[in-house]
């Protein structure tokens, strides 16, 4: 939201509406790429038209699952957490993960999918006591081979010195918008620990659009539960 900042998309304008991705139902379709009926990850407005032309992606919700897990465990939070996880920290059983910010949305799931390979977690939150806790909790559980930040400053500093992996070369991954977008093996691995139980997640819901001024404020000043 800073303006001049680089991104993977265009800035907000002061003044204009801002938008963000939700799931719709296609009341009418003139293309034979979406029908009526389908859901559709789409810019958050209660009525949309579109050209054929857009890119749009269908889901099939399972109906064992609630539609709105898609916008979070089976969503964008879901993907971060299991690429994130899969393609850069590469997990093995035995090892040490920490993952500040391991209440939130994304943290939570990297901790679980972490915990179900076999891993030893730990995990911090946003508290100032919790915050100074981490030194000494990764000075006495440490090494660690993974360390999953979320929001940089004192505990990225403690981590460092405690890593296992200081001198191992960065690493970058050159088709992650594909794979994000194929979304390969994640529906395939996650829906089924979502069913069965094996991954929780939390959801923070705010009813009706005049409620969306509170929940952007909550996501920001970290005040939200969840997704």
């Amino acid at each position: 939201m800073n303006e001049g900042d680089t991104s993977t998309g265009p800035s907000f304008e002061l003044g204009k509406p801002i938008w963000g991705i939700g799931l719709a139902l296609v009341l009418r379709s003139e293309t034979n790429s979406v029908r009526q009926g389908d859901i559709i990850y789409v810019p958050t407005y209660q009525y949309n038209i579109l050209s054929a032309d857009t890119p749009l992606r269908v889901i099939k919700p399972d109906p064992e699952v609630p539609l709105s897990a898609y916008l979070t465990v089976l969503g964008m939070p879901g993907q971060t957490a299991f690429y994130g996880l899969e393609l850069i920290g590469a997990p093995k059983s035995g090892e040490t993960i920490y993952v500040s910010a391991g209440a939130g949305a994304v943290g939570s799931l990297v901790a679980q999918l972490a915990k179900a390979k076999g891993l030893k977690v730990i995990a911090s939150a946003g508290s100032d006591e919790k915050t100074d806790r981490v030194e000494d909790v990764l000075a006495r559980e440490g090494p660690i081979d993974i360390y999953w930040d979320h929001i940089g400053g004192p505990q990225l500093e403690y981590a460092e010195p405690s890593s296992a992996f200081n001198n191992a070369p960065p690493y970058h991954v050159k088709n992650l918008a594909e794979i994000l977008y194929k979304r390969l093996r994640f529906l395939n691995t996650l829906t089924p620990l979502v069913k069965n139980g094996k991954i929780l997640w939390k959801e923070q819901a705010f009813s009706g659009i005049q409620s969306v001024n509170e929940a952007i404020v909550a996501a920001l000043t970290g005040n939200n539960t969840g997704k």
